[in-house]
């Protein structure tokens, strides 16, 4: 949960995220295994040219691949993942 919504829902706390990487990351308390949630997703309809702005932003040197391009659990009735 980020810091600011749980700021605003008594009761509510989330991960202490490892101030040492610029995603949020944190130890998992249960496994003490590091887990990290992407800095950014992006998301698109069909044809509106997601794909294309993916592999350009993975010309950076500090931006890794995606698991997988073909995210249809947005875009299924039946999601698969």
């Amino acid at each position: 949960v980020a810091p600011d919504i749980a700021e605003v829902i008594p009761g509510l706390r989330g991960p202490a995220y490892n101030e040492s990487f610029l995603n949020p990351c944190w130890t998992n308390p249960l496994t003490r295994k590091l887990q990290c949630l992407p800095a950014f997703y992006i998301v698109g309809g069909f044809q509106c040219g997601a794909r294309d702005l993916s592999l350009r932003l993975l010309r950076a040197t500090n931006i890794a691949p995606p698991a997988s391009f073909n995210n249809a659990f947005w875009t299924s009735s039946t999601p698969t993942q």
